[in-house]
């Protein structure tokens, strides 16, 4: 019976009066419950972010966090309930109930409150958000790769690419959009709303789906590149994410601790610039958290880096490429930053630079070659200064002339590129810095490189270590490859840019006006290789912004001008310059000269346009070592040349040459020596070559050919070249017969022998490429030799050095030839190691491209291993060819497959599940219509999007 209240009247009654005369005091009542469930809902919102690495505490959390939902969700009904009563007429007996209840569910709530885990509020956050711009231009296709990642199976992901160009960006984009989702998840009005537990679950087993759903992650630890240097330092990182007491460990121990802790939970772990392969596993990591649905996301600047985690975790090819923006997200993205913060929006502000001075606005950000951090830090620059046109103009001559004053003002680009520099050794960092020579898109040839290094002598590596250094440094992004227009870039790293089948060159940077980043033809003109060189792909390049970096770093030691006539040279401190580069400029002499630049090392003076040095210009700088008039007007070099006693490597490719002169045979140290594309060259005084004892690499090919081989003959002797003892590599090019077979006969030179270009040789009806001269044999060329009618070729055999190096071959306008194969095709190891193959006006061709003599093992169609590395295929004007092969190849590593006038070819000549990698068909339209054959249908299905009709050559090795 319950207690007296007022005058004898029970308590229990009083309350009910109260309750019905006073509903000011049940609303109270649930003003002071929906206070107090706030404050827990908060309290809940708090534990779920947190991380729980100890399990028993998890599942008293767990527990804990399901009673707060259940108590959430019966509370607010009650609420919703008295909300509904009308409060004039309710129910005495309804609101006396309500009012109870309240209590009760105050009372639960302070038991829950007190049995509280205030302790665990104080552990790390599951997620941690960062501040970073919203300014994210050009890589959503990224994003939203990296996001199905994460939802994905795989459990690795690596992200490779030059510093600057946005790896950070993206994982901290995508550890962001992870803060959002919590947060959302968090904020839930009712924790349990769109939840669907089934009635056999117990509460702990509800409460961690409440406290980590299906999709989410029990934590995400953000190791940024501060902590990622080191393996201490990755260790160390982690372990505080986790609570983990460090102490002083051994390393073994604290990587047990770490991977007792992370085999319990779904983690994203996120390292940030990479420099070393790390075994991760070693790290505590563990690699079997997979089907846990656990990731782990790294950035590094070095491929090789990348592939060997990834193949730790055995998903080596999983990887995102990020490449510097093109034209229009480079535009978008400065745009953005040009904003600054006064509320002006993207089109507002190119507005404003319309009306001043676009020109030079253009010219500035196709000065950061699509890097997006110097977009970002230039556009800060000029954000306050966007409406005086006199300062765009200012800052695109700074910027020009003084580019590394200019880049002290975006210390942030200094400090970021700096960095992967830093790491680098002493000797390294020279031949990078080196790189900076050689400014233009099309970069400069490996092998030249190496000779130019060697030549400086920077380094004591050899020649094979150097092509190492030259990978490596490509593999870091530190350099970059020159990609022709039939590489694949559509790999993992596609960028969104380029659809399979569409023709965009990966260099083009046109600035939104059609024209290239090189002036006008700067690409034919400046090249260092040439455009439609036989190699561009072996091409390397510095990014316009590592070449500010290394002018900054060098000072005065390195000049590299551009883009001037000699009227504007300036050597103001020339008595420092060790290397000077006047590369893509309109200088028609040097009568300036170069006097003042008595410690000259290297000279680049790659230009259509000189024609003219001085006498006295090699006098004044009789110490170089490396020279360069390569892509130069020039018709004959001075006398003076013979000043240069000191010369190691001299290039004359693609120049107007016409004669060598006599003095050359003076230069004693000379070891390279580069000919190549010579066209005009048509007289080499006797015994010039021969005087060049320490001559390794000779470079000939598309170039003087009138060799001979007997004292009858005008041209200089084949027998020249048998007494440059130390020569390691030859190109060359022989229009004569019985050059030709001499050349094949002599070991000494056929075994060294890297590019032949066999033009002419009239009478010759019969020939083979043998053996001794394919062993090194990169490129070979047969042309217009019209009285030719077999060309047989031969296999590598044993002597096959060649590894992985490219291989081309090209057949043109040899009317009566029938090409033969040594030896059963399938055994022809040249044949096989086939990169580029091209025949042309070949009318000899009958039938079949290549027949088999032995078909044992051929008989399985898709089976045959020929053209396996073949990655472009050009047929053209081959009017009696009517197929390649007895059956269908794979070709898995073609990559362009060029048709025309080959009427009687009626069929593509793949398997139907083969040419995987294809991007580039060029035919007829004719041809492509009437293609018959088993599968063709399908086939042509699959294809029909990569093909272009009537097109013109990509790529013609010349």
């Amino acid at each position: 019976m319950s207690g007296c209240g007022i005058g004898g009247i029970p308590c229990d009654v009083v309350q009910l009066l109260k309750d019905q005369l006073l509903p000011c005091t049940v609303e109270n009542k649930f003003k002071k419950l929906e206070g107090a469930l706030q404050t827990l809902k908060k309290e809940g919102r708090q534990v779920q972010k947190k991380v729980y690495v100890d399990e028993e505490e998890r599942d008293k959390v767990a527990e804990w966090i399901f009673e707060v939902a259940l108590l959430q969700e019966q509370a607010t009904k009650l609420v919703d309930r008295y909300r509904e009563m009308p409060r004039w007429r309710g129910h005495i007996f309804s609101r006396h109930q309500a009012s109870t209840e309240v209590g009760e569910y105050l009372d639960r709530v302070k038991s829950l409150r007190d049995n509280s885990v205030h302790d665990v509020l104080s552990l790390e956050d599951r997620i941690l958000p960062f501040a970073m711009a919203p300014n994210l231009v050009g890589i959503d296709s990224k994003v939203e790769k990296l996001k199905n990642f994460v939802k994905g199976s795989s459990m690795i992901m690596g992200i490779c690419g030059m510093a600057g160009v946005g790896k950070a960006t993206l994982v901290r984009k995508l550890n962001n959009d992870l803060y959002v989702d919590l947060e959302n998840y968090a904020d839930r009005e009712n924790l349990l709303s769109g939840q669907n537990f089934s009635e056999a679950l117990s509460a702990k087993e509800k409460g961690r789906l409440l406290l980590c759903p299906k999709d989410h992650f029990d934590v995400v630890i953000f190791l940024g590149e501060e902590t990622t240097t080191s393996e201490d330092g990755i260790q160390q990182g982690i372990a505080k994410r986790l609570g983990l007491a460090w102490e002083s460990k051994e390393g073994t121990s604290v990587a047990d601790a770490i991977s007792k802790a992370l085999r319990s939970m779904k983690f994203l772990i996120i390292l940030v610039d990479l420099w070393d392969d790390l075994n991760l596993q070693n790290l505590g990591i563990p690699s079997c958290n997979g089907h846990h649905g656990s990731k782990v996301i790294f950035t590094t600047q070095k491929e090789i880096v990348r592939s060997k985690i990834c193949d730790a975790f055995g998903d080596e090819r999983n990887k995102i490429h990020l490449r510097c923006l093109k034209w229009q997200p480079a535009w978008k993205l400065f745009m953005k930053n040009l904003e600054g913060s006064h509320g002006t929006n993207e089109r507002a502000a190119e507005e404003i630079v319309k009306r001043t001075n676009e020109g030079a606005a253009k010219e500035i950000v196709k000065r950061c070659s699509g890097l997006p951090i110097a977009l970002e830090a230039i556009a800060n620059i000029m954000e306050s200064k966007k409406h005086d046109e006199r300062e765009w103009s200012s800052t695109l001559r700074f910027l020009e002339t003084k580019p590394k004053q200019f880049l002290e003002l975006a210390d942030t680009v200094i400090q970021k590129l700096q960095l992967p520099y830093d790491r680098l050794e002493k000797d390294i960092r020279k031949c990078f810095l080196y790189c900076a020579l050689f400014p233009g898109k099309r970069g400069i040839k490996r092998d030249w490189l190496v000779e130019y290094w060697v030549g400086e002598g920077l380094t004591k590596c050899s020649a094979s270590q150097l092509r190492d250094l030259i990978t490596d440094l490509t593999d870091a992004s530190l350099l970059e490859r020159v990609c022709s227009k039939d590489d694949d870039d559509d790999d993992n790293g596609n960028d969104g840019s380029r659809e399979r089948g569409s023709h965009v060159d990966d260099d083009s940077y046109d600035g939104g006006d059609g024209k290239s980043d090189d002036d006008d033809d700067d690409d034919e003109r400046y090249s260092v290789g040439g455009a439609g060189c036989d190699d561009d792909e072996d091409n390397v390049k510095m990014h316009s912004m590592y070449q500010v970096l290394a002018l900054w770093l060098k000072q005065n030691r390195l000049v590299v001008q551009t883009r001037v006539d000699e009227a504007q040279l300036e050597f103001s401190n020339g008595k420092e310059a060790k290397r000077v580069s006047l590369m893509v400029n309109n200088l028609e002499s040097m009568r300036g000269g170069l006097a003042q630049c008595r410690k000259l090392k290297t000279l680049v003076l790659n230009g259509k346009t000189l024609h003219d040095i001085p006498p006295r210009f090699f006098y004044d700088i009789s110490h170089l070592k490396v020279l360069d008039l390569s892509s130069t007007a020039m018709e004959k070099l001075p006398w003076e040349i013979e000043f240069l006693k000191e010369l190691v490597c001299l290039n004359l490719y693609k120049s107007k040459l016409k004669k060598l002169p006599e003095e050359l045979k003076h230069l004693k140290n000379l070891r390279f020596l580069n000919l190549g594309y010579t066209t005009g060259l048509e007289e080499i005084p006797h015994k010039v070559i021969s005087s060049l004892g320490n001559l390794r690499v000779l470079i000939m090919y598309a170039s003087y050919g009138a060799w001979d081989v007997d004292s009858s003959g005008d041209g200089v002797k084949l027998e020249e070249l048998q007494k440059l003892t130390f020569l390691e590599e030859l190109t060359i090019t022989i229009e004569k017969e019985k050059v030709l077979k001499k050349l094949c006969e002599t070991p000494q030179l056929a075994e060294i022998t890297k590019r032949l270009l066999i033009r002419g040789c009239q009478g010759m009806h019969s020939f083979e490429l043998p053996r001794p001269l394919l062993s090194r044999l990169c490129m070979g060329r047969v042309v217009d030799c019209y009285d030719l009618n077999v060309l047989e070729i031969g296999n590598l055999g044993e002597k096959w050095i060649g590894g992985t190096q490219e291989r081309k071959l090209e057949l043109k306008g040899l009317p009566k030839a029938k090409i033969k194969w040594r030896d059963n095709v399938s055994e022809n190891m040249w044949l096989q190691s086939l990169t580029w193959l091209s025949i042309t006006s070949c009318n000899g061709i009958e039938g079949q491209l290549i027949s088999n003599s032995t078909k044992e093992n051929d008989e399985q169609e898709g089976k045959i291993e020929i053209f396996h590395a073949l990655r472009y295929l050009e047929l053209d004007n081959l009017p009696r060819l009517d197929s390649i092969y007895d059956c269908l190849l794979p070709f898995p590593s073609l990559r362009t497959f060029k048709v025309l006038r080959c009427p009687k070819l009626k069929k593509l000549p793949f398997t139907e599940d083969g040419a995987k990698n294809l991007r580039h068909i060029h035919c007829e339209k004719d041809w492509w219509d009437k293609l018959q054959g088993k599968g063709s249908e399908n086939l042509c299905t699959r294809l029909k999007d990569l093909v272009e009709f009537d097109c013109v050559l990509i790529t013609r090795s010349t």
